[in-house]
C-alpha cells in the first residue's frame, strides 16, 4: 500500500511552518472546491455533484513549483505520474 511520508519542517521555520501551509493549503483547497462546483454546473450537473465526492478524501499539499518561464512550451509534463487519487491538482508558476 501506499505509505503517508513524515512531514518535512525546516528547521529556520519550525514556528511558523504549520501554520503557514495550513492555512495555504486551506484557501487551495476552497479553490479546488469553487472550480469544482464551477465544473459540476458547467456540465449540467447539481453544484455539489462533485464537491460531495470529495469530502473524506486524500489532500496533499506538496510545496512545489515550477518556472513557468523555463518551461512555456505547450505540452511540456512538469508532473507526469502521481500516487494520490485526486480530482483535481493545482499548480502555480514558482515566480
Amino acid at each position: 500500500g501506499m505509505g503517508v511520508a513524515a512531514q518535512v519542517v525546516p528547521a529556520l521555520f519550525t514556528g511558523e511552518w504549520a501554520p503557514t501551509l495550513d492555512e495555504w493549503g486551506e484557501a487551495l483547497l476552497q479553490t479546488a472546491h469553487t472550480v469544482a462546483e464551477m465544473l459540476a454546473v458547467g456540465l449540467g450537473l447539481p453544484r455539489d455533484a462533485l464537491t460531495t465526492r470529495m469530502a473524506g478524501g486524500p489532500h496533499l499539499l506538496a510545496p512545489t513549483g515550477a518556472d513557468l518561464h523555463r518551461h512555456r512550451q505547450v505540452g511540456t509534463v512538469l508532473a507526469g505520474w502521481h500516487r494520490d487519487l485526486n480530482l483535481l491538482t493545482l499548480h502555480r508558476d514558482l515566480n
